[in-house]
């Protein structure tokens, strides 16, 4: 079946983002992307109903001088050689569906915080863990927007990744519009937010975050965003371009771990095996070993991540 054969919920692909502003629409569209629609079309017209949805919601991109990325493995007691097994994958080694990436296609994966790694990659007792921080480049900046802030602050009166500046700024924009058009991006973003918290068990279940991604990049302003964390309550995961990652970002450590308990909830207890400062011009890696108690999971919390 063709493009231009395929009704878009109800509406042809050329008058879809016209009648997607009103909330009715809006909504009928989400319900069905919620319903299995996702599913059976074509992913180029999945596409096109998640770009009808985002017109006229102002996403703000923040321009962030400070940020750090956590990226993190599970693998066997064999210490990198190189960073790059820490950053993202290269597109001749070959490309799958991501959550914001489709086939053919690549993204550096991070998130904001060493516990969200953990919840997100599930370790389990036993398992060495392997941990790596970047950090912004002095005098660099990042342009990062975020799914779920609108609706963040709409539920709890704080943004996710912006500062009061910034959300002062958003309700000043949405002041100057008309009820219904807040209305409809209150729900447009709440839903990607939701969309991006659900367990993917398929190729399939990528397309809507993947092709919301897409239409997020395609303007080239941004270099990444941030996104709701599946497996960590309130943890924030991002996706870079990898050409603002490997401009923008260095390695500032490493650390080899051994997960010695599980209480659940994000809760873990781990010993440190081995930390590395950095990495060379070339990316390789000079590991030290490590001799220190192991961490219990009522003070991981506090901990920061790799030691630099």
């Amino acid at each position: 079946m063709s493009d231009g054969n395929v009704k878009l919920g109800g509406f042809q692909a050329d008058d879809i983002v016209q009648s997607a502003r009103s909330i009715q629409v809006a909504l009928a569209l989400i319900e069905q992307l919620r319903g299995g629609s996702a599913l059976r079309l074509p992913y180029d017209n999945v596409k096109k109903i998640v770009d009808a949805l985002l017109r006229d919601v102002p996403f703000v991109g923040y321009s962030l001088p400070e940020l750090s990325v956590f990226r993190a493995f599970v693998g066997d007691s064999q210490l990198p050689a190189n960073a790059s097994r820490f950053s993202y994958k290269p597109l001749a080694l070959g490309s799958s569906w991501g959550r914001c990436n489709r086939v053919g296609t690549t993204v550096f994966y991070g998130a904001l915080n060493e516990d969200t790694v953990f919840s997100e990659l599930g370790p389990e007792i036993g398992d060495t863990f392997y941990i790596g921080k970047a950090r912004l480049k002095k005098d660099s900046s990042i342009s990062l927007n975020c799914i779920g802030e609108i609706d963040h602050i709409r539920r709890y009166g704080l943004p996710l990744v912006g500062d009061e500046q910034a959300k002062q700024w958003l309700a000043g924009v949405m002041s100057q519009r008309p009820l219904e058009s807040n209305v409809r991006t209150e729900l447009v973003d709440a839903f990607f937010a939701d969309m991006f918290s659900q367990t993917a068990f398929r190729a399939k279940d990528y397309k809507i975050s993947s092709a919301l991604s897409e239409i997020l990049f395609e303007p080239g302003q941004l270099d990444g965003f941030a996104y709701p964390s599946v497996a960590h309550r309130g943890g924030l995961n991002v996706a870079i371009r990898p050409q603002a990652f490997d401009e923008k970002f260095e390695w500032e450590g490493f650390e080899a771990l051994r997960v010695v308990d599980y209480l659940g909830f994000g809760l873990y207890a781990r010993a440190p095996i081995a930390r590395a400062v950095g990495a060379a011009p070339d990316g390789s890696l000079e590991w030290q070993a490590v001799e220190a108690p192991e961490t219990s999971p009522a003070s991981t919390a506090a901990k920061s991540g790799p030691a630099t």
